[in-house]
């Protein structure tokens, strides 16, 4: 696990920190210091990302990220940070949210959030522009199921 940058800075010149805030996966403190006692931040933040979310929690995450998804692809340009974060976000959803689902990780829905996913990322990388204040024209697609299935 990588420990943001701003972590490793307080590990290496604490009194240069006023106070550090860990919160858990679900938001709930799991860590608060004021100060120059920072004495176990890092250990902190690796305990509270080590956390799963659990179903539910995995999907509203998923489902929060589809609607912020789907309310940038209704907009007719957007700014290039936030095509950035959903970029970020998405990539994050493959990597941890849909791996930590506890389902099959051969089953339909599983294929499905993947594709579902993987298709919108690759439409967000490809979206023009390089300067983070340009606003970037989208074309997302919008999911539809191909037959009918069980939900989660």
């Amino acid at each position: 696990m990588t420990v943001l940058p701003v972590l490793s800075g307080v590990a290496e010149n604490p009194s240069a920190v006023q106070q550090v805030v860990v919160l858990s996966r679900t938001g709930d403190v799991a860590f608060r210091s004021a100060n120059a006692d920072h004495a176990g931040a890092v250990s902190a933040f690796e305990a509270a990302a080590a956390e799963r979310l659990g179903t539910l929690r995995s999907t509203l995450w998923l489902s929060q990220l589809r609607h912020m998804t789907r309310f940038l692809g209704s907009q007719r340009s957007a700014p290039r940070w936030a095509v950035d974060d959903l970029i970020d976000l998405h990539e994050f959803a493959l990597t941890e949210i849909v791996p930590e689902l506890p389902i099959p990780a051969d089953s339909e829905f599983n294929r499905i959030q993947v594709a579902r996913l993987s298709a919108t990322l690759s439409v967000l990388r490809d979206a023009p522009g390089t300067d983070a204040h340009e606003d970037v024209a989208l074309s997302l697609p919008v999911p539809a199921p191909t037959a009918a299935s069980r939900s989660l």
